[in-house]
């Protein structure tokens, strides 16, 4: 039995070969570059109406004030998430129908190679290849590159803001960047391998299970079920090791990382409430840069995990 040891491109760029497949829809590719442009837009406008139901809603006295303030707030809320919606709809049609033409056009090529291919490769790898492998692209394009995209113009236009709302503020988030990018430097590369690795043996123990099944008749012929029963237990605690490290690495990360999110955050309060106090800045200034600064953060975290997509997809 050959079990999987698939070669792995290390170039993100090997993707390209996927435009051809994308050609074909390129209305739902428009429709979501649109509502990704507009939900992203309006999320930036959210720290913006923050501040603005603080400072004239809330600390106005003035009770139409605050229903318009609250008023605009829904608005931008409502517009998010109609903006989600689409946005969500027409990434994951296209996910879904370009992953299928995939899977057509691999199992045409299947049906035309030479009978030597199907001596050296088993059912159930093929099978694989055209199931989780093709699952794995359905993924990105129905979801991480979305996601990159959205990220990507967080970070941006929350950096612009941030430092449009408070300068001294912003160099002191600057400043707090290496601590909350250091885990993700150096563990995101080692949590990459134990991914793959485990879907590798994922792949290998689904293999085993369609094989044994496969030949039941000749195992139970053979009372071969003992030996074959070890072997799959043997493939079942590779797996449960190889996850094991990786939950392990991957509680370690996420827990280093709100550590140091929220050490820099706690700074951050202590800065801008001495600031508020002292009259430098107003109330909703101060929540407008904390919610512009965890959309930062947030966005950061969101693209170590895509860059884990495009690795594993590639």
């Amino acid at each position: 039995m050959r079990y999987p040891d698939r070669p792995k491109s290390k170039n993100p760029l090997s993707l390209v070969r996927l435009l051809p497949f994308l050609r074909p829809y390129r209305l739902e590719i428009v429709a979501a570059i649109f509502f990704l442009l507009f939900t992203s837009g309006a999320t930036l406008s959210l720290g913006q109406g923050i501040k603005w139901l603080i400072d004239r809603g809330i600390m106005s006295d003035n009770n139409r004030n605050l229903t318009t303030s609250v008023l605009l707030f829904l608005f931008l809320g409502f517009a998010i998430a109609l903006g989600t919606y689409f946005r969500h709809y027409f990434v994951s049609l296209l996910g879904e129908k370009v992953t299928t033409d995939i899977r057509k056009k691999v199992f045409e090529k299947v049906l035309t190679l030479d009978p030597q291919f199907f001596e050296q490769t088993t059912a159930s790898e093929i099978q694989s290849r055209l199931t989780t492998d093709v699952t794995v692209l359905q993924t990105l394009i129905g979801s991480s590159l979305s996601m990159a995209l959205r990220n990507i113009l967080a970070f941006i236009g929350g950096i612009i803001f941030l430092f449009l709302t408070n300068l001294k503020l912003s160099l002191l988030v600057t400043a707090a960047v290496p601590l909350i990018l250091g885990p993700i430097l150096l563990y995101g590369h080692k949590l990459r391998k134990l991914a793959r690795e485990t879907q590798s043996r994922l792949a290998a123990l689904g293999m085993k299970i369609n094989e044994d099944v496969f030949h039941i008749k000749t195992i139970q012929a053979y009372n071969l079920a003992a030996v074959e029963n070890a072997k799959f237990l043997t493939l079942s605690y590779d797996y449960m090791n190889t996850a094991r490290q990786r939950i392990l690495l991957r509680s370690f990360f996420f827990g280093s990382n709100i550590f140091f999110v929220l050490a820099s955050l706690a700074a951050m309060l202590w800065v801008g409430a001495s600031d508020v106090t002292a009259g430098k800045i107003s109330p909703g200034d101060l929540a407008s840069f904390i919610f512009y600064a965890f959309l930062i953060a947030s966005s950061v975290a969101a693209l170590s995990e895509v860059a884990g997509d495009l690795q594993k997809a590639a």
